[in-house]
């Protein structure tokens, strides 16, 4: 497969505001965000990519992408070489249109030319915010089995939950005959009731398929509309579809291919897409599959709590097993090479937490939490199930508790945050499912350590 992946583009769409990630979003793009202490939620992607020998790698970036942009300039920067593999960031080129990036497929339309110049046979489409383990050498050994023109991924979801998300509906062949977008009432998967099939966002094409895809939804004088109008006139009109798009991968490219599909096969003649579903296969191997989208502070702040569990969900290390020799994932991103080891004084208190380089914890306790790098804590501190972003101060005597503090904030001697919703939004805070997030660079109280908080210098 190895020959596969070289002979394949990677288009990661990395350009999503991330408003329900506010207000870590602000400044910075949705796939940029700190997670795990070490890591961007970008790294899972391009890890993804990497470890699955694809090597020639775009992210289509489009709002604040400066700290995304300077997060792969410094930590995935790989090769020396243009011929042996990239990972380059592309904005809005407006080639085609004077508009912005207006939809998952409308991006990709967009770089149509750079997807004609790079010559690859096959191009996969993946998100940049999710966060998952998968080795896409797997799926493309399925996509060449079955002659595929298009294999999306899927994951089982129960039923309860899976109206949050676009439904396939596959026949016993793993044939995808039906695509709706967070259905009321989403279909089961074949034989099995509880469940149904939700796609993961990745799609494998054959390169020839997707730009004649994108030519049929783009340089036809189709109409852009959202998705409500496009909605409205199916309703009246099942053709409707021919002369209007939203611009989108799953409700216009996947949706046509198999309405095309399944009027040719109306008229007793043969399909003119192969569309599989491919299973995903979990590379973090435990016994549920994991795939998360943190796209809610509740999510995002759940799936950083799950990481300094004894047993986490995600595995961060190498090793799928410590009881074996046997290498397993590895995880890279970006990693100050002059930060000293974190440095615990005067005895504090630290249990079921992550705390990377550069941290200097003071006669303070610090439980189930992630502190990121050079963060420093002062003495009889007490900080509980919190995310502390890089370069975080917190003076003495403070208590913090479900709180989200971004980079650069100082948090003066003798604060409470995540106490009491009401003062926390009068202070400027966001307050969110019992989650407090304080903004980047943010300077609560009078003093710290007997200096005026305003004239600390990060």
């Amino acid at each position: 497969m190895l020959q596969v992946s070289e002979n394949t583009l990677a288009l990661i769409l990395a350009g999503g505001k991330g408003e329900r990630l506010m207000p870590l979003t602000l400044d910075r793009a949705k796939p940029a965000v700190p997670i795990g202490g070490n890591y961007r939620i970008i790294d899972f992607t391009l890890n993804n990519c990497v470890n699955s020998h694809i090597r020639k790698i775009y992210l289509l970036t489009q709002f604040k992408s400066q700290s995304l942009d300077r997060h792969v300039r410094s930590g995935w920067n790989m090769f020396s070489d243009r011929s042996y593999g990239f990972i380059e960031t592309l904005p809005p080129q407006q080639r085609v249109s004077e508009e912005w990036y207006r939809g998952t497929a409308d991006a990709v339309w967009q770089n149509a030319y750079s997807i004609k110049r790079d010559k690859t046979s096959y191009t996969l489409i993946l998100s940049g915010d999710h966060i998952y383990k998968m080795d896409y050498a797997e799926m493309f050994k399925q996509h060449i089995a079955n002659n595929a023109d298009l294999t999306v991924a899927t994951i089982e979801e129960p039923i309860a939950n899976a109206s949050s998300f676009g439904i396939i509906e596959v026949n016993t062949e793993n044939r995808i005959i039906g695509f709706e977008e967070k259905p009321a009432n989403p279909k089961c998967i074949p034989g099995d009731t509880e469940h149904s099939l939700v796609s993961m966002g990745i799609y494998l094409f054959n390169t020839e398929t997707l730009i004649e895809t994108l030519h049929m939804e783009f340089d036809a004088g189709k109409e852009l509309v959202n998705k409500k109008v496009l909605f409205e006139r199916l309703r009246n009109d099942p053709e409707a579809y021919m002369k209007c798009t939203t611009g989108d991968f799953g409700y216009d490219i996947i949706s046509n291919m198999v309405r095309i599909n399944s009027k040719l096969l109306a008229q007793d003649m043969p399909r003119k897409f192969n569309v599989f579903s491919y299973n995903f296969r979990d590379e973090n191997r435990k016994m549920a599959k994991y795939w998360r989208d943190v796209g809610t502070l509740k999510s995002y702040w759940e799936s950083n709590m799950d990481l300094k569990m004894p047993e986490p969900e995600l595995n961060l290390y190498k090793r799928h097993n410590f009881n074996e020799d046997i290498s397993g994932w590895p995880l890279r991103s970006y990693k100050n090479p002059f930060l000293p080891p974190a440095k615990f004084v005067f005895s504090p208190v630290v249990a079921s937490s992550l705390i990377c380089d550069g941290v200097i914890v003071c006669n303070a306790t610090i439980r189930d939490s992630i502190l990121s790098s050079c963060v420093n804590v002062q003495s009889n501190s007490i900080i509980s199930d919190s995310i502390l972003f890089d370069n975080v101060r917190i003076g003495q005597n403070c208590k913090l508790n479900k709180v989200i503090i971004d980079k650069d904030a100082i948090i003066g001697d003798n604060q409470q945050i995540g106490f009491n919703k009401d003062e926390d939004l009068a202070r400027g805070f966001t307050v969110s499912d019992d989650i407090t997030v304080v903004p980047r660079g943010s300077r609560i109280g009078e003093s710290y350590r007997g200096f005026n908080v305003k004239t600390v210098i990060i």
